[in-house]
Parts: C-alpha cells; structure tokens; sequence
C-alpha cells in the first residue's frame, strides 16, 4: 500500500512558507515502527513553487500513484487541502483529513465535501496507524477512535481517542522522507516541541478542542538529542519551539535551559509564551541557554477587550510590559509582541489608543509587533458566540483568514469599520517600520471585503 501525505502551496504576504512538515514527520515516524508493507512519501506544493517547478496534480498522482491520500488542514488553507484530496478521490483514493480544522469541525467537513473519506480528530499517531492497518487487510475502519465518517449517508462521530499520555513512547522523529538538501537551500522554519497543549481557554484560539485543554512534556533529553539531529542534518541558524507557552512550567524550562547551556549547540533559539509567565529570572536564563527570539501574545491593552478573549490573566502582568521589554531588548533578544485589531467592543478611541500603547511598547530596538486581525476561526468559541458579541462576519473565503486582513467586524466600529482598521494597521506598521512583518493592506483589499 502506498500513502501520500501531501502539502499544498499557501499563498502568504509575508514570506515563502517553508518549514520542516512536523504533522507529516510525527504520523510517519511513528506509524514507520509499527507498519510493514506500507510505503511512505510527502510532497511539497510549496517547495515545488519556491523552486519554480509547480507540479500539476496529475503528475503528482503519476509520480506516487497512492492508494492513500492524507493531508493536515488549518483554516488558510483548508480549500487547498480540500482541492487537492477532491482530485484523488476522483482517481480512486482513499482521502484522510487531519488538523486543527476539521478536527474542531468534522461534521460540517463530511457534510460538505463528500469527497473526503474521514476526518482524523486530534492528535493523530495512533489514529493513523490503526486506520492503515484496516485499510492494509481490507478490514471495516468504522470502528477507529477518533474518527468521524459518512455511513450510507448518515454522519457518524466515533469516540475520541484519549491523548498519548507518555510522549516518550513515541519514537525520535525520523527525517529520511523529506528531501534535506531542498530544506537547506531555503530560510526553512526548522521546529521543535518540548511539549504539546495549553490548559489556557482563549476564545480565538483554535487548539482547544484539538490538545483538549491538556499540556504534556517530552523528556528533556529528547528534547535535546532531537535538536541535536537536526543541527547535524541541516545547520540552521535558528531552530524555534513550536510549544504553544513555553513557559507554562518553570521549573522543567529551567532544567530545559540548563541542559541547553551546557550543551552549548551551535544555533539560536526562539519561543512563545504570555506576558505573566515571564520575569527577569527566565529572561536571563534563557538567553544564557541560546534563545534569542522571545514572542509575547499581548493581544491588547484593554482588561476590557482581554476578558472577552478570555485573557483575562494577563491583565495584571501589562503594567509590567515596559519593564520586560525594556530586560528583553537590553539583553538581547528579538522580541516580538502580538496584537489583535477588531476586537468585539473596539471603537474608534479604543483603536486609537491601542495604536499609541502597540508605538510606545515597540520603541526599543529589535521589539517588533505582529499585528492580526479578530479572525473568528470555525469551531472556535468567539466563532460560536459571534452574534452575542457583536461580530458580523464579512468574508467567508478561508483562503483569507490568516490574521494578515480583517474577515469580520466588531459592530462597535460602525459603518466604516473595515476602514478604521486598515487605516490602523496601516498606520502603526509604518510607525514601528515593521512593513516585513506587516504587510501593508492594500486599498483594493478593503473594497473587496467590503463589497461582501
């Protein structure tokens, strides 16, 4: 049996987007030490165009000739994903959608796109292998946890698969079905995860459903050994943590930063978290083990807009803002803060201020924002509760949501809304001459949403 997992090209503003396929390298890493007989293979839409070489479907079938098609899909590029399995459907394959969502919106997926086998829900390792064992020997998949499926016209929802308790069960990931070489030509985001999952509840976010609010660690010698591996397959210069809140446990980031300094590898690091789990003390710490790029979630300057997002905790921690900036820049670090426009409730004066506060914060050197937009992700709670909070959606083409332009608006704005927000955005882009990291909206962009 051959399977194909497959990544579409993702037209983005920003940059080429090109890094390390970590869902295809966990589900073939794992499902490689457990299945005999089954031949792997991932293809790259987006290293295809980055090499000015765009393959058509139809050679891509040729080249493979899979009787398994999988694929991972987030909202910016679901329709992608979802063209791409339509055409292998229609050459006799079996089609398996995974990630964040249809993960949080199976029903509406297989409703939908009739073309798509299953959904694999949540995390997917063990979903993955079983089902390919079913497939292998011609048996019913139908009785697969975590999946969901069309039976004779009828939706059905399989129980969920409870969440790898150990993740170092799990084997090292194995790169030998990826082409390295390609990888090394690029400014390829080169990824590693200490742990998987959040246990915080934001409503835009759009992993709660997938990690259920649950949070669990790699060893720190795997995670050390794994960063190892991959300075000796492919030198980069930066590998990021992929980790939803680095911070999160300080204790195992202090064990995590220690090791790293003794090993002393030759590469820098980044990472996330939020604003209240930092202080001087981890600042310090980190940057001795080699990080050298820190993002903060700020999301906005109002306890009011941050309660609604249900980030209420961090309120507490924005009179301390200044402060930390002001330790992160002086030792070094890149650091960057994201904000969201368009919150439910933002006004006029709120924008307004929120521009001042993002202007004053990102006057240090090397503090850069990353500006979104409320985008009301499907299956997300602020999706779900958009009518009480006064969102009117004004997009629906997923191709669009990926925070870089305003998809909805907060009826607090008014009629000219989407025009206050570009303006905004535009605005402070320029004023923290961040233009790389926030492309400015372009006028015909605005007519666009606002003619749907």
């Amino acid at each position: 049996m051959r399977v194909l997992f497959i990544e579409p090209r993702v037209n983005n503003p920003v940059r080429i987007n090109i890094a390390l396929p970590m869902t295809f390298l966990a589900l073939y890493s794992y499902a490689k030490t457990r299945l005999k007989d089954i031949e792997f293979y991932y293809h790259s839409m987006e290293i295809d165009w980055a090499l000015g070489n765009p393959q058509s479907l139809d050679s891509i079938y040729k080249k493979y000739k899979p009787d398994v098609v999988t694929s991972s899909a987030i909202s910016c590029n679901f329709n992608a994903v979802a063209s791409i399995l339509n055409f292998f459907k229609d050459n006799k394959c079996i089609t398996i959608l995974g990630g964040l969502f249809p993960t949080a919106n199976d029903r509406w997926v297989l409703d939908k796109f009739s073309f798509i086998n299953m959904v694999c829900k949540g995390e997917g390792e063990q979903t993955f292998v079983d089902i390919l064992n079913k497939l292998k020997t011609n048996s019913s998949y139908r009785d697969v946890n975590g999946i969901s499926f069309i039976d004779n016209g009828k939706y059905m929802s399989n129980p969920d698969r409870s969440l790898i308790q150990d993740l170092n069960c799990l084997p090292p990931i194995c790169f030998d079905r990826i082409p390295i070489n390609i990888y090394k030509q690029f400014e390829t985001r080169y990824y590693v995860f200490a742990s998987r999952g959040c246990h915080y509840n934001c409503d835009f976010c759009t992993l709660t459903s997938h990690w259920q609010n649950k949070n669990r660690q790699y060893s720190i010698e795997r995670v050390v050994n794994e960063i190892e591996h991959i300075i000796n397959l492919f030198s980069p210069q930066l590998i990021s943590f992929g980790d939803d809140t680095l911070s999160l446990d300080k204790s195992y980031l202090f064990q995590l930063c220690e090791e790293l300094a003794c090993r002393d590898f030759p590469v820098k690091f980044g990472g996330k978290t939020r604003i209240d789990l930092i202080d001087s003390e981890t600042l310090k710490l980190m940057r001795k083990a080699g990080f050298a790029e820190i993002s903060f979630g700020v999301e906005s300057h109002d306890a009011n807009q941050l309660e609604i997002l249900k980030k209420g905790g961090i309120v507490s921690a924005l009179s301390n803002l200044q402060k930390t900036i002001r330790e992160a820049s002086d030792l070094g670090f890149k650091t960057n803060l994201n904000f969201i426009l368009g919150v439910p409730g933002e006004t006029d004066k709120s924008l307004r201020e929120k521009a001042s506060f993002i202007i004053k914060h990102c006057s240090y050197p090397n503090v850069v924002p990353l500006l979104g937009f409320i985008t009301p992700h499907r299956g997300t709670r602020i999706y779900n509760n958009k009518k009480q909070l006064g969102l009117r959606i004004m997009d629906n083409n997923y191709d669009h949501y990926n925070h870089l332009q305003p998809v909805c608006l907060a009826e607090s704005l008014g009629a000219n809304g989407i025009e206050l927000l570009q303006q905004t955005y535009n605005f402070i882009s320029k004023k923290t001459f961040s233009e790389k990291f926030n492309p400015l909206l372009e006028e015909h962009r605005q007519e666009l949403i606002c003619s749907h």
